[in-house]
């Protein structure tokens, strides 16, 4: 499949809060900068009341309110309807490139397998690049479907029904 069979199935979130607003100009800088196919995709930034205006992205801001930040987080996601979503936090800046082959791969696998409910990054120290940063890889976890065990919520990427439940 190509990246364009894929942009309605994947929205991209990124979940913050009005204090953090000073690191959403940077985040997508970096965002595009490091990853630049992610402007194929919905990108919703998720707060509680403050709006952002991007001018190299398009990013659309949905203000969840003054709540709980797991409320604000379901309630967005109720009005996703895209089958996948990447979620990530503001203040998680992209340090190096993302692999869109491998991104690919892995959003082709969650709508290919039903069972996989939620995708993480994981960190490789062994492949560390000359700047000292680390790449990120993404593993696939099919034992964390039970709602009643710890995952991260860092950089995921999640079947959208699994993640509201």
């Amino acid at each position: 499949m190509t990246i364009n069979n894929h942009c309605s199935d994947v929205t991209i979130l990124v979940n913050s809060c009005d204090k953090y607003s000073d690191a959403w100009h940077p985040f997508f800088s970096l965002l595009k900068l490091q990853w630049p196919e992610c402007e194929n995709y919905r990108i919703i930034l998720n707060t509680e009341t403050k709006v952002y205006n991007c001018d190299f992205l398009n990013v659309e801001t949905v203000c969840g309110g003054h709540t709980t930040w797991s409320k604000r987080i379901k309630n967005v996601l109720k009005k996703i309807d895209s089958e996948i979503v990447v979620f990530l936090l503001e203040d998680f800046f992209l340090k190096t490139p993302t692999s869109q082959t491998d991104f690919i791969k892995t959003i082709e696998a969650m709508l290919d397998d039903k069972s996989i409910g939620y995708v993480g990054a994981k960190y490789r120290p062994e492949r560390k690049h000359k700047d000292g940063s680390l790449p990120t890889d993404w593993f696939i976890s099919r034992e964390l479907l039970s709602v009643n065990c710890f995952i991260p919520l860092i950089s995921s990427i999640w079947n959208r029904k699994f993640f509201i439940n």
